[in-house]
């Protein structure tokens, strides 16, 4: 088999990587953080990844991933010798070496297998580059998304294309060896967040995304981000795996200043509709589904440049024969192989919060999946010409598209994240939904096939509030134990929908809004409520898109909602809140 990193071109000034000697134009740049660089003004500072990502709410409270472990997946290994991975401390956390796992196989048929390469190299920087002390307000030099989250590596490919950088080929055998063993575990552990920055073309309906699918369901505490792949604006370009169900799928932003405003998509970054593919009929259905769930910076970053001739780089004549620990790539590292992990990092953030504190009554729900990904969606912010083809029809405000085919629910923020994952609602007692916070929360919960779960907001919404409410379920399909091959006739999806109603007295009245998609395991409104009101919301169990099995009646599912007062008041100060809650609460996490 061969595919393609979900990598955009080395940009050198305006040459590719293919323009020999300039792709060693590198330089000890990265000075604090991950930098995104400007293209046509000299290479000059643009702004910090993990600021413009909102991750410093969760800096400054002590959340740096400590409790987690990231696994990455792709291509080659990445390289732990740069300086960025020299897991020295930060703020009196160490964090742990790397650990690699390579997938048996007989080297005269692979043996490219397990080498080190510079894509994977800066993939790593991005989701836990600890770098070295240095000086000033940041901390850390090449501090990475989540730096001192234990970073395990996946190397999948069995040979490089020494021609077509970027290219590479896998077998069943390479492919399974890592995703099996960070999902379901190794005797180091259980990954937590599972990113893969690489990609193919396809409808969704190969083996290999069906098993990623397949071990999401069956390990919902382990999170699995996918970069949505780099061809472009066209319908249905979003890649395999990312185009399959269980995953979040990641779309590129481009490089934003301080003020957020340049938060657009990236002309390369793969957008939706794509499509849906049954895997008891057999059927794939064309440009139906939304690819993208949400977007974060993915363009012009400066980082840890690997220039051994192994992996991605072998057989080219530019490469060094011992990489240098200090240097950078700082000319246009674009792609959404790093928007991804800026994601991923992030959800390393936020499952931090949930084993480092007692927050949270059952630790497991809170970090699984479903919620991870609800969170995450409810408090995206919008972007540059966001639509998800809501439409008033006879004075209700109803979609079937979901999301927006470029930036899904919009862009990663952090800060509001932990407000909706942390301060507010944290998942209502019982399964059938309830009376919860008017401001923010999430619940975990579970509703029969034709029947609803009502959730009443305990406070009337003012005029001008925007409510943003996100619905995530899985799609189901069972892998053998011992094997690993999908179980014939396992597969199930539920065809769940959302909507808002007006209530009187605490009773549902008119349904004002609806976001129902048959092909899409996630229901997505963003409304404005411009007269205020009482108001609640419901998730319908109308029936199954497919279903190969028997004994099932119900589906477990995760909401997350966010209500905004437009214009937008003063934010609490949730530092004092977060360490308030903390106390002295171990940052060790129990497993």
């Amino acid at each position: 088999m061969n595919f393609r990193r979900a990598f955009f071109v080395f940009f050198c000034g305006s040459c590719s990587i293919s323009a020999g000697e300039d792709f060693l134009q590198v330089s000890r740049a990265a000075e604090t953080l991950v930098l995104a660089n400007e293209l046509d003004g000299g290479g000059g500072f643009v702004s910090f990844v993990n600021l413009e990502a909102g991750a410093m709410s969760l800096y400054q409270n002590g959340f740096f991933g400590q409790s987690t472990v990231i696994a990455n997946v792709e291509a080659g290994h990445i390289w732990g010798g740069h300086e960025v991975f020299n897991r020295e401390s930060i703020d009196g956390f160490t964090a742990s070496p790397a650990v690699y796992l390579n997938a048996p196989s007989n080297p005269e048929t692979a043996p490219q297998l397990g080498e080190f390469d510079y894509h994977a190299t800066m993939v790593g920087h991005v989701l836990a580059g600890t770098g070295h002390q240095g000086e000033g307000d940041f901390g850390a030099v090449g501090m990475g998304m989540a730096p001192l989250a234990t970073l395990w590596s996946g190397a999948i490919a069995t040979s490089f294309d020494p021609v077509n950088i970027g290219a590479f080929s896998i077998s069943m055998e390479s492919f399974m060896v890592p995703y099996v063993g960070f999902f379901r575990g190794i005797e180091e552990g259980q990954a937590d967040v599972i990113n893969s920055s690489w990609g193919f073309g396809g409808a969704g309906d190969s083996v290999i995304t069906q098993t990623i699918d397949a071990l999401a369901s069956e390990n919902p505490t382990v999170t699995s981000v996918i970069s949505a792949g780099n061809s472009g604006p066209g319908s249905g370009t979003v890649g395999e795996p990312g185009s399959g169900h269980n995953s979040i799928t990641v779309g590129a932003l481009e490089a934003a200043s301080f003020d957020g405003e340049n938060t657009g998509v990236t002309d390369f970054s793969s957008r939706g509709p794509t499509a849906f593919y049954n895997p008891v009929t057999g059927e794939v259905i064309a440009n139906v589904r939304a690819g993208v769930h949400i977007a974060a910076p993915g363009q012009n970053m400066a980082l840890a440049a690997y220039l051994g001739n192994t992996g991605g780089l072998t057989g080219l004549s530019i490469t060094e024969e011992d990489p240098s620990t200090d240097l950078y790539f700082t000319f246009s590292m674009s792609g959404t192989s790093f928007s991804s992990p800026v994601v991923a990092g992030g959800v390393s953030l936020l499952k931090d919060v949930a084993y480092g504190t007692s927050l949270f009554e059952d630790v497991d729900i809170a970090v699984d999946t479903r919620v991870m990904r609800s969170v995450l969606m409810a408090s995206a912010r919008e972007t540059p010409g966001w639509e998800n083809g809501q439409e008033l029809v006879g004075g209700v405000v109803q979609t079937q598209q979901v999301l927006d085919h470029a930036t899904g629910a919009g862009a990663l923020d952090l800060t509001r994240a932990l407000e909706v994952f942390a301060f507010h609602t944290t998942d209502n007692p019982g399964l059938d939904g309830g009376t919860v916070s008017s401001v923010a929360g999430w619940d975990f919960g579970a509703v029969e096939i034709g029947m609803v779960n009502d959730y009443v907001l305990a406070s009337p919404l003012n005029p001008m509030s925007e409510l943003t409410i996100s619905l995530n379920w899985f799609t189901h399909q069972a892998l053998d134990e011992s094997t690993a091959f999908l179980v014939e006739d396992s597969a199930r999806f539920a065809d769940l929908n959302l909507e808002v109603w007006t209530l009187e007295n605490n009773a549902f009245t008119e349904v004002y809004a609806t976001s129902n998609s048959l092909y899409n395991n996630t229901e997505f409104l963003r409304i404005l409520i411009a007269e205020g009101g009482e108001f609640g919301f419901r998730v319908v169990f109308d029936d199954w898109v497919y279903n190969a099995t028997t004994g099932f009646d119900s589906e477990e599912y995760a909401v997350a909602w966010s209500v905004v007062v437009i214009p937008e008041p003063a934010s609490l100060v949730l530092a004092v809140i977060l360490m308030a809650a903390v106390g002295c609460v171990s940052f060790k996490k129990a497993r």
